[in-house]
Parts: C-alpha cells; sequence; structure tokens
C-alpha cells in the first residue's frame, strides 16, 4: 500500500518574494496506520523549480482561470495547461525516479502533493493555488485514475477511530432557491445511502444563522459537514431563508468560532468558488476549513451547475457509506463528470491527513451480517423510512450517552415512543422508528429483542401461541423473543430455566421450585382456579421475570428489548401490575444495562393512574419521543427522498403532479402517505413505479 509524496517548499528571499522552490518525492511503503506527514525521511529525488517558470506558469493560470473553468477554452488549451502543470511539478530527476516508481510492481496506490508553509502563505500568486487538479502527462488527467488518486496533503494531527454510525449535517443554504437543485441534491444522497440502514445517520438544517449553524455542530458532532448552496463574491457562502430576498453570508472569519469545540473530519463544500484560485488575495472558506482544523475539505475552485453538485454528491457517498477513502471516491466521482466540460477538475480535495485515515468509523459487528440483517422481511423496507432525523438521534442517545456530551446523566431505562394518529390507517410510522432505533443499539454493539405483541408467534415446540392478552402471556411473549433464533444475539434457552421452574410453580400456587434436574422448560399451564388469588402470584412472576431479565445483559452488551403494539396489553386488568412490576423497575434502572422500549398507542398514558407520569418524566427516569405528522414545509422534499429511495422513475409529470396537488398551507402527513401516492401515480400511469421485491 505505497504511497507517494511530492513536496514543494519554497526558498525565499529576506524581502519575502520566493526565491525558488524546491520539489521532493517521498515513497512511504507502510500503511496508513503508521503515515507520518512530519517525519518523511530521506527523499527519492529532489529538484528545482526556476523561479521564472512558476512565476510564468501562475501568471497564465491567472488569466486563463475563468477560461478554463467557465468552458470556454478548447479541449486541446485544458490539455495543454494540464500538461504545464506536470512538466512544472515532476522534471529532472524527479521525474526519472517518478518513472521509476510507475514501473513497479509495487507502484504507489495514491500520491499525495503537499505544499510547506512557506510554500502557502496569504499571497495571491502562491504555487498552493495553481489549479493542480488539471495535471496530466501523455494521458488522462492524474486525478481520475482510482488506482491511484492525486490528493493535496495539509499535514495535521491523526485522527482516532470512532464507533458509527457515520453522522453527517447537511446545512442548506437557500432552501428557498429551486435553482439550486438542493431537495435534489439531498434525495441522491438518500438514494446513495438507501442501502446502508443504520450505518450513516444524517440530519438536514435550513439556511442557519451563525448560532445555530454553532450548536448543530456541537450538538451532533459530525464526521461530514457537507454545505448545500452558492458562494458569494466576498469568499463566503450564502445562508438565505425561505422567505429572505438576502441573508447574512457565512464568511471565512466564522469558520473558526465554528469549529471550537469539533473539528469535523470532511467538510464538503458543494457552493461554486469556496476554494482561491491563484490570482485570488484573500483565503477562500475552504482554506479556512483546513485552518480551523477540519481535517479533509473538499471545495470548489470554480463554478459547478447545480446537475453536476447533485451528481459528485451521490457518487461520494455512494462509496463512502461503503467505506471506500475519500480519495477514491473523489476519483469515482470526478469520472462521473468526465464529460461535463470541465467540471471534473473543480473540485478541490485538501486533507491534513493520509487520505485513508479520514474516514475512520468501525462497528463490532462485519459488513456482511449487517447486510444480511438488513435483507430480512423485518428491516428491508426501512430504506423507506424518511424523515424523523433529529428523533432519530434522540432516541439512539437516550439509551446510548456515548455521544451526548451535553448530559451527563446516564442512559434511560425506559424509552416512550409516542406518534400521532388522526385516523386507523394515518401512521407516524412508530415500528418503523422502533426497528430503525433497534438496529442503531445493535450496530453500537447492544443485544436487541423486538417483541410484537400484536401477532401471534411461535411458542414452545413449535406451537403457534395467541398474540399476548394479559401479563402471563406477556411475559412469555418476551421470553420466546428473546430466545428466537431469527433476532441477533439471541440468548440460550437455559438462560430463562430458573424463571420457567418459579413459573410452572407460580401458576399452579406452589412455593415448591426445583431446578435440580438440569434446564427446566415451560409446561405452558394457566392458571390454577385453585391456587389462589392470582393477583399475588403474577406480581410473582413479574418480578422474577424481571430478575431473569436483567441476567440477560451486561456492561460488554446492554440489551435493549421493545414492546410494540402494546394496545391489548395496556386494555387489560394486568396492566396496572406490567406497569409496577416490569415498566417501572427499568425505569428506575434497577438492571442497569437492561433497557425497554415501550411504543405507545394513541391518546394512551403509560401511567394507568395518570398522576405521577409526567414527575417521573421530569426526573429523568423515562424518554420520550413522539412522531408528529409529516409538516406541509417538508413534505415535498420527503416526498422526492422518498421516491429516490423506492422508485427507479425521475421525480417529474404525474408523479409530481400528485405529490403537488396534496400540499396546502399548514397541511400534515401521516408516515405511509408517501407510498399511498405512489400507487396512485401507478394506477394513473398504468405501471408499477416501485421495484418489485421478491
Amino acid at each position: 500500500m505505497t504511497t507517494a509524496i511530492f513536496t514543494v517548499q519554497a526558498h525565499r528571499a529576506p524581502d519575502g518574494v520566493p526565491e525558488k522552490h524546491v520539489v521532493s518525492l517521498h515513497l512511504h511503503p507502510g500503511g496508513a496506520e503508521d503515515f507520518d506527514p512530519h517525519t518523511l525521511g530521506e527523499p527519492l529525488a529532489r529538484e528545482d523549480l526556476p523561479a521564472a517558470a512558476v512565476a510564468e506558469l501562475i501568471g497564465r493560470m491567472i488569466n486563463d482561470h475563468g477560461k478554463i473553468f467557465e468552458g470556454r477554452a478548447a479541449r486541446a488549451e485544458v490539455i495543454d495547461a494540464g500538461r504545464q502543470l506536470f512538466d512544472l511539478l515532476i522534471r529532472g530527476s524527479v521525474k526519472e525516479a517518478w518513472t521509476g516508481l510507475l514501473g513497479q510492481e509495487d507502484r504507489p496506490v495514491r500520491v499525495l502533493l503537499s505544499f510547506g508553509q512557506q510554500a502557502v502563505g496569504d499571497e495571491r500568486h502562491s504555487i498552493s493555488r495553481l489549479p493542480w487538479e488539471l495535471m496530466r502527462d501523455a494521458g488522462a488527467a492524474m486525478v481520475f485514475t482510482d488506482e491511484m488518486p492525486w490528493s493535496r496533503l495539509n499535514a495535521g494531527a491523526p485522527l482516532r477511530p470512532e464507533r458509527g454510525p457515520l453522522r453527517v449535517l447537511i446545512v442548506v443554504g437557500s432552501p428557498g432557491a429551486l435553482d439550486l437543485l438542493a431537495d435534489e441534491e439531498l434525495a441522491g444522497i438518500a438514494k446513495a445511502l438507501a442501502g446502508r440502514l443504520g450505518r450513516v445517520h444524517t440530519e438536514v438544517i435550513d439556511s442557519p444563522d451563525i448560532s445555530w449553524l454553532r450548536e448543530a455542530i456541537d450538538t451532533l458532532r459530525p464526521h461530514i459537514l457537507h454545505f448545500i448552496g452558492e458562494g458569494t463574491d466576498d469568499h463566503g457562502l450564502v445562508i438565505r431563508s425561505r422567505s429572505e430576498d438576502r441573508g447574512r453570508p457565512l464568511l471565512p472569519d466564522d469558520i473558526h468560532p465554528l469549529l471550537t469545540r469539533w473539528k469535523p473530519w470532511l467538510v464538503i463544500l458543494n457552493a461554486c468558488r469556496s476554494a482561491s484560485p491563484v490570482g485570488r488575495g484573500v483565503a477562500g472558506i475552504g482554506d479556512e476549513f483546513i485552518r480551523a482544523g477540519a481535517c479533509s475539505v473538499v471545495s470548489m475552485q470554480s463554478t459547478i451547475s447545480p446537475e453536476n453538485a447533485c451528481i459528485l454528491s451521490a457518487e461520494l457517498y455512494a462509496l463512502l457509506g461503503r467505506g471506500h477513502s475519500v480519495d477514491h471516491a473523489l476519483a469515482s466521482a470526478r469520472r462521473e463528470l468526465t464529460y461535463r466540460e470541465i467540471s471534473w477538475a473543480v473540485p478541490r480535495f485538501v486533507t491534513a491527513v493520509h487520505p485513508q485515515n479520514i474516514i475512520r468509523w468501525e462497528f463490532p459487528i462485519d459488513d456482511e451480517s449487517v447486510d444480511k440483517l438488513c435483507n430480512t422481511y423485518k428491516l428491508r423496507d426501512l430504506k423507506n423510512f424518511v424523515g424523523r432525523h433529529r428523533e432519530r438521534r434522540e432516541a439512539w442517545w437516550a439509551l446510548d450517552r456515548t455521544l451526548d456530551h451535553k448530559s451527563n446523566d446516564p442512559p434511560v431505562g425506559l424509552l416512550l415512543i409516542k406518534g400521532e394518529q388522526e385516523k386507523p390507517n394515518a401512521r407516524a410510522g412508530k415500528t418503523w422508528f422502533t426497528l430503525w432505533s433497534l438496529l442503531t443499539y445493535h450496530l453500537r454493539g447492544h443485544r436487541v429483542t423486538y417483541v410484537n405483541l400484536r401477532d401471534n408467534y411461535e411458542g414452545p415446540g413449535g406451537k403457534w401461541v395467541s398474540a399476548p392478552r394479559d401479563g402471563l402471556s406477556l411475559v412469555r411473549a418476551i421470553r420466546e423473543a428473546i430466545i428466537d433464533k431469527s433476532h441477533p444475539n439471541p440468548i440460550p434457552p437455559d438462560a430463562f430455566s430458573k424463571f420457567n421452574a418459579c413459573l410452572n410453580a407460580l401458576v399452579t400456587g406452589s412455593d415448591h421450585i426445583s431446578t435440580d434436574h438440569g434446564y427446566v422448560e415451560d409446561e405452558g399451564r394457566n392458571w390454577d382456579p385453585e391456587a389462589g388469588p392470582v393477583d399475588n402470584l403474577r406480581k410473582k412472576i413479574l418480578s422474577e421475570f424481571f430478575k431473569a431479565l436483567s441476567e440477560t445483559s451486561s456492561r460488554a452488551m446492554p440489551h435493549v428489548i421493545a414492546l410494540d403494539h402494546t394496545e391489548k396489553i395496556m386494555e387489560s386488568s394486568d396492566y396496572s401490575d406490567v406497569y409496577r412490576y416490569l415498566l417501572l423497575p427499568a425505569a428506575r434502572r434497577c438492571a442497569k444495562d437492561l433497557h425497554l422500549i415501550f411504543v405507545l398507542p394513541k391518546d394512551k398514558n403509560l401511567d394507568p393512574d395518570d398522576l405521577v407520569e409526567r414527575y417521573r418524566m421530569d426526573q429523568g427516569q423515562f424518554a420520550s419521543v413522539n412522531l408528529p405528522y409529516i409538516p406541509e414545509d417538508q413534505f415535498m422534499r420527503l416526498a422526492r427522498e422518498y421516491c429516490a429511495r423506492s422508485t427507479d422513475r425521475e421525480f417529474n409529470g404525474d408523479l409530481r403532479e400528485i405529490f403537488v396537488s396534496q400540499v396546502r398551507p399548514g397541511a400534515r402527513f401521516p408516515i405511509n402517505y408517501f407510498k399511498e401516492v405512489v400507487k396512485t401515480a401507478e394506477l394513473r400511469e398504468g405501471f408499477p413505479l416501485l421495484e418489485r421485491r421478491p
């Protein structure tokens, strides 16, 4: 995994003017883990760059930059500019050494181009601002090749890997400017990540002011900060709400305060002129992100059309979401832009670390196992689950406080999921939300169990058991779900042997509990009418069951159990005991590493007496996530995202017309409304829009 590094240093006269530049070719034969840009050792070759040649090329690029990047230059002129850049950098002994490396079997897999501080500076004639992305030898431009991508290096401190999901914050600068195609870019990113369920967490904010943006960065601490919008003439980014003609721009001077507490791994500025070209006297906003401590930046050294910006983002995230390095992902994205004039050369990529070390996220589960799990019938439709980004994070961090640096509270033992539901078939998406949350916990290293209390299930001996209706059938349903081998990390059945012995005795009213004969199975008995008061026996069973549940979790692997479709249980006469002996002990964290998720039906309160629930909520014993209907101002964006994830059709024609016809001021939409609209479009057009799944 050899890496070649070209370094360029300036030697200056006493008045500060560069007398000459020196280019050196270094070779790092090791992997990304032991790469240190500050200690590259002796170079393979070193060569002086004549000051006159540097000045001449800088002068030409100042004159030709606009012509080249605005598409007014002939292809031959672009090729000639690229070859001049190559001939300036790779000459003499450096060229000989470089040619020798390319002829070796162990040739470099990537190339880094580093400009020392003496070569960078803020002056408008800095060699670092030349459009090195154009550089080519006799073949194609060097930034194209996926086998050996080129990147700019601005040496910084190494990063430590983090456990995923990968956190992405997308800032839409001008949501009201439809010609910028921000919603199309968001939909393309969503489609690119649709197959990576749970592994990437994305949040979107529209036209934030400086305070809001700083708060969002400090709270989410995104690995990737992505800006969608337009650049300003004063080297900033346009921030303008839907109702504003003009807003306050994000300027280079604002960047350092933004990154005081958190430095993103990768900043993507998909906005025109966000990188400084040669000849501009002031540093661009992309340069300021690097200086403020961002690990790497992709910015634009000229204009880029909204259509090309969409293509760039979609290709980048398609590969980043699958663990590819940023330089390889960007090389692939450039190839997608090959036939779109000069757009492939517009992105400028600068990194402070080895490109393979930028996005360093990991999970305790291998990727193949996650893919297999996500293709199960319970989870495969989650790729169509759109929106709810803030709520997803709230649920994630309520039970996993690792990343919530603003709270000193321990993880809650009980999470309530509520949702709006005006009509029986107008859903808020509570089940999808619950499954998504469980997937996130599983990827973070938790044991997870989903219990569907609405449907019949397969019990001991392969017999089908009716859906639970009381406390006794509830504990059996939870136990069977925990040992179900279709769940990830199921518990062995013998973990409930002691509880089964208690259950067999208590339903008959006996106090004799025997576990002397190895594994004890549940005999499946119901209450014995002669066993005595059922209430006392039920309380004992629920208490013993909670003890058994607490033993299924550990600090190394906390256990999250989600109870969904709880209507019948909450309507039963047993619910007050379920509440007191199962839910409240979890909320009070009587078992520190056991967490329950309870999905509340419409208009139901957790506390059957409805007296102290609010107090307990305020004390932090519960966390609650509420899922309202989709508001009117988010409907079209999420509709476009839903269609991008679910269909192969463009979001236009009858499909878009039907969605637009539904939008009215103040309207709110259930989460399953998107699917219903697509069905309507199918009927109108006479053929299916949705992919057919086996």
